[in-house]
């Protein structure tokens, strides 16, 4: 008993922080509802084209492909049909991210709670961890790594820094700035570590898009075809301009209404801890990893657009800082009672905002099972099932129109020998519509319906599209 009361109180910071942000995340999931990125489609979908080598290569969204990603996204969507397990998995990752930060500010004598409040009252970053975006699951093992290093722990702080990159491209700049501090500081044995994490990490980076793309140069065709166009890349290729974007969404984020308060105390709190030795300056590295996005942009021209909200590093280092802008010796003189008080009164408040940023976001997101969002889920259950029936064995030839494609390549890809897609139903070729086993086109393509019926397929529909399944099927 004794025992257990002491673990309690030596690891409150641990514990409590942990527990409310479970319970802050969920509140905010509950109120504003399940919703999902669509970049994170894509990785799902990307997995079958990883495993399915009759479908490498095949056209996507050109998100760069990032091998924990496909794995973890592909998995879950393949085991449980949607990614409701992954926001699970999101918000205990992220809940253990906030545990250790509060625990490590505790332990350099800060005020772990006022870093708790900022890092939950930022309801862009809570966003991205229920959406399960790619940042949901880099950050954290930045923030895990950083945290050993610290520690002197180097060979696990460079593991959890290369499966960041792993998950999202761009900690290779946070091992790079370390590698140079061990330089200067003679450790060749940190050096030669951490230089081999910066190589795996750089590998994958670089030649990331063999998972799933023959060559770079398809994959470029693609990105430049969806992200960017020919004027933007002579813009912003080779030209100091492709860092304006990034500076401009550098201050966009910092100015919200969730970090604004946080600006003078992170200065009060940096300030103060500017001539100590304090563990907690690694946190200061966190930023870099997103240097990736002018980069890609100053080298390929296609960034042209950086989102504020796909890279909130520098959020994070405002409300962890802001945590030393007051002496924490201050607190002793405060009752158990006034501590507590003032604990429950913070606690309740970031509880609430996640109550009200729910409701005022509810439906914002980018895809839900229910085909809200802007893109809307078109989960072929349906088309799966029939599919499964009629062809378990043969892989068959697939037609789709462009708008199903992600779920498409999620749902039947595995069936799939290939693929091919159609944006208007002006591209059909009906010389060659007999080649397909499936075709999934949209219900308001009627020219096209009544002449595909005219082929010899079983027609079969619900209310967004038809799919029609070759009647000469060969198990």
């Amino acid at each position: 008993m004794i025992r257990s009361r002491t673990f309690l109180i030596n690891n409150k910071a641990t514990i409590i922080s942990f527990f409310i942000a479970i319970l802050s995340y969920s509140i905010y999931v509950v109120f504003r509802g399940f919703g999902w990125d669509g970049d994170s489609f894509i990785s799902a979908s990307q997995f079958q084209k990883l495993i399915g080598s009759d479908l490498y290569g095949l056209l996507d969204g050109a998100a760069h492909p990032k091998i924990l990603s496909i794995t973890l996204f592909g998995i879950v969507y393949q085991f449980t049909g949607g990614f409701y397990i992954l926001t699970f998995i999101s918000i205990l990752l992220n809940a253990l991210m906030i545990s250790v930060i509060a625990n490590w500010i505790n332990n350099e004598k800060g005020v772990w709670i006022i870093a708790m409040f900022g890092l939950l009252i930022n309801i862009p970053w809570t966003k991205i961890v229920v959406n399960c975006d790619n940042p949901a699951f880099s950050m954290p093992f930045i923030i895990f790594g950083l945290y050993n290093i610290s520690r002197n722990k180097y060979k696990i702080g460079a593991i959890f820094l290369v499966v960041s990159s792993l998950f999202r491209s761009g900690s290779e700049f946070i091992i790079l700035t370390l590698i140079i501090i061990q330089i200067f500081d003679k450790n060749l044995k940190n050096v030669v570590i951490l230089l081999f994490a910066f190589v795996i990490s750089s590998l994958h980076t670089y030649f990331g898009y063999l998972l799933v793309y023959p060559s770079r140069d398809f994959f470029w065709e693609i990105t430049w075809k969806y992200l960017t166009t020919s004027e933007n890349i002579a813009d912003y290729k080779h030209s100091l301009n492709a860092f304006i974007p990034y500076i401009l969404s550098v201050l966009k984020q910092l100015f919200t209404k969730y970090s604004i308060l946080f600006i003078i105390p992170f200065i009060i709190g940096l300030t103060r801890l500017y001539r100590k030795t304090n563990s907690i300056k690694y946190i200061l590295l966190t930023p870099i990893s997103s240097l990736i996005l002018p980069i890609g942009s100053f080298i390929y021209g296609t960034a042209h657009r950086i989102y504020e909200t796909k890279h909130m590093g520098f959020t994070f280092i405002l409300p962890i800082f802001a945590a030393f802008s007051i002496n924490s010796s201050i607190l002793l003189k405060f009752s158990k009672k006034t501590k507590l008080f003032i604990s429950a009164i913070i606690i309740i408040v970031i509880i609430t905002f996640s109550i009200i940023s729910g409701i005022f976001k509810n439906g914002d997101y980018e895809a839900h099972v229910n085909r809200t969002g802007k893109i809307g889920w078109t989960n072929l259950s349906d088309v799966k099932q029939d599919v499964k029936l009629l062809y378990p064995i043969k892989k068959i030839n697939i037609l789709t129109a462009y708008k199903y494609l992600t779920f498409t390549i999620l749902d039947v890809g595995k069936y799939a020998n290939n693929i091919d897609v159609v944006k208007t139903e002006s591209e059909i070729d009906y010389h060659n519509i007999n080649n397909y086993e499936l075709i999934i086109i949209p219900k308001a393509w009627s020219t096209a319906s009544i002449n595909i019926s005219n082929f010899g397929y079983i027609k079969k529909s619900n209310d967004y599209y038809n799919y029609y399944i070759s009647k000469n099927s060969n198990n």
